[in-house]
């Protein structure tokens, strides 16, 4: 944080300050009259400031790493909320299915944080990004599953209306008193070539690889509503 690194730079300085002071402290008038070890002795000063800043910048980065690491674990567990939030609005998932892809989800947060922690070097700090892009793709990957979940029990309810309305058209059909029995088989054939095709049609549509699942239910819908409505004529 600039907090952090202003507290940092501040040590540097006052450590600077102090080795240049016992520096400029070391004199001969004190019995040294020995060049070398007036030149020895400016070498430790100055070693010893040199020593304390590596730390100090060891130390800051040490906890920059952390600072980051910390973040990406935020992330994780913002986007496992999001996550979870979503499956939770699919309306076609069971209760089943959705604790099922909640505990997916829990168990990709625990894995994700690991994966984090592995990230120990301070040199490699760039390496908690990429993890992070790794892990936040998998949640996704979890949404996703169950969100082809949820477009296949909306499949299977459009395909299920389909049935139904088409069976009520071909009774209806078969009640009309001015239609010969070759009228009626044809009408009744007409009903169920709509079925047939309106039903591959809607087991065509997919939500995988990215697609909007918003289309996909929408198209779902179209479907099932061009067979009905046909039916209904």
């Amino acid at each position: 944080t600039p907090e952090e690194k202003s507290t940092a730079k501040a040590a540097i300085d006052k450590k600077a300050e102090e080795a240049k002071k016992s520096i400029d402290g070391i004199n001969d008038t004190d019995g040294k009259d020995d060049i070398e070890s007036i030149r020895n002795e400016i070498n430790e000063q100055k070693n010893s400031a040199v020593n304390s800043f590596d730390k100090q910048q060891s130390k800051s980065a040490e906890q920059d790493l952390s600072n980051a690491k910390d973040t990406a674990k935020a992330d994780i567990d913002k986007k496992a909320e999001e996550t979870k939030t979503a499956i939770d609005a699919m309306p076609k998932l069971t209760d089943k299915e959705k604790e099922a892809a909640k505990a997916k989800i829990d168990e990709a947060v625990k894995t994700a944080k690991a994966e984090i922690d592995k990230v120990t070097d301070p040199k490699l700090k760039d390496n908690v990004d990429t993890k992070l892009d790794e892990q936040l793709e998998n949640l996704d990957k979890i949404e996703l599953d169950a969100a082809d979940n949820d477009i296949d029990n909306i499949k299977a309810a459009a395909k299920s209306n389909v049935d139904s309305r088409a069976d009520e058209a071909i009774k209806a059909i078969d009640k009309l008193p001015d239609l010969t029995a070759e009228q009626k088989k044809a009408a009744k054939d007409a009903v169920e070539a709509k079925a047939k095709e309106a039903k591959t049609a809607i087991d065509g549509l997919k939500a995988s690889e990215g697609a909007d699942i918003f289309v996909t239910k929408k198209e779902i819908e179209n479907q099932k509503n061009s067979a009905t409505d046909l039916f209904d004529q």
